[in-house]
């Protein structure tokens, strides 16, 4: 079933009308009831927005699931508009089938700042899923996805090698080969959810997943090929918000970066970054050479910190790690556990 929620989520499941459905009705509020098959309590869903004279919906702002012990379940949503009429005082639907039935055409849905999670049903949707971190799934057909601010992920039902993406202007074009869900087009999300995979698209400068290939890019670039690797440096951007530079001071003062390069020496620094960078390795006078002119302890005129945030933004940088042109990352996304 397609729900739209935010937490806790709910489910209708096993549940028909009730005799005498709706219990209250208005302009801007209906009201039904249901019972559990074989059961004698009754649950109710109280559905606000607009209606006309016959009680079919205009649009849907907010809907509240009240079970028999008084506890509610709170659905927001700014703007919901269903494709087609639906009288909701006298059409029988199993109460686990009402949002399938009110989101089965061509519906458009308006969310409002909180974490929410959507799934629509057939039909060309339109989903605005505003702030919040928002987890949709559109389903079939060609929907437009915008996730808004936060960290968003668009759903899939099937296999990563059974879609394609494309960049389209700043936006993805995600198109299922089978055609089973369409060619969706997404902007302001950041992560798509596959059957067997995950992947990051915020690919563009600043987005997390670009400074996650930067940083693995110059200091460990065979890490952008180990999913669980990629997935622990995704989080901590993701979680924590840090910027590229303030990543780099992070490993560098923990001691890692000596750790990979293999001593705590400017030529071994020089030597990790040339590795990582040119994709091969410096001699040792090539090295304490590319330290003298670089680094200040040298004789160089730059710290550390400097020249990892300048090696980060180098062309050489983006164009081997895929996030210069429309092939590379930009072309498959960065996958990661």
């Amino acid at each position: 079933m397609g729900l739209l929620s935010t937490s806790p989520a709910s489910s209708f499941d096993n549940a028909t009308v009730a005799t005498g459905a709706t219990s209250a009705t208005s302009s801007n509020s209906v009201t039904l009831a249901f019972s559990p098959v074989g059961q004698k309590t009754v649950y109710s869903l109280k559905l606000n927005g607009s209606f006309d004279a016959s009680f079919n919906i205009q649009y849907l702002t907010s809907a509240f699931y009240i079970t028999p012990d008084g506890s509610v379940f709170n659905f927001y949503f700014t703007f919901l508009q269903p494709s087609k009429a639906f009288d909701l005082t006298t059409s029988v639907v199993r109460s686990d089938r009402l949002w399938e039935v009110l989101l089965a055409g061509d519906d458009r849905l308006t969310l409002g700042g909180l974490d929410d999670n959507v799934s629509l049903f057939a039909g060309d949707d339109y989903v605005d899923a505003g702030a919040g971190n928002d987890r949709i799934t559109g389903g079939a057909g060609n929907d437009v996805l915008n996730g808004g601010a936060g960290i968003d992920t668009a759903v899939f039902s099937g296999n990563r090698a059974n879609f394609s993406l494309a960049p389209s202007g700043g936006n993805y074009e995600v198109t299922d080969r089978s055609g089973n869900e369409g060619t969706d087009t997404l902007a302001n999300v950041e992560r798509l959810n596959f059957s067997d995979a995950k992947v990051a698209i915020d690919l563009t400068s600043g987005g997390n997943a670009a400074k996650t290939a930067q940083f693995l890019g110059l200091l460990g670039f065979s890490f952008l090929s180990q999913k669980d690797v990629v997935g622990t440096v995704l989080g901590v951007f993701d979680q924590t918000g840090i910027s590229l530079s303030d990543a780099f001071n992070l490993v560098l003062n923990s001691g890692l970066v000596n750790e990979l390069a293999g001593g705590a020496s400017d030529t071994a620094f020089v030597k990790l970054i040339h590795r990582n960078l040119v994709g091969t390795e410096a001699s040792d006078a090539v090295a304490a050479s590319l330290a003298t002119q670089l680094l200040k302890d040298s004789g160089g005129a730059y710290s550390r910190i400097d020249l990892l945030n300048l090696g980060a933004e180098l062309d050489a940088n983006l164009q081997h790690v895929g996030l210069v042109g429309t092939t590379g990352l930009l072309a498959t996304g960065l996958e990661y556990f």
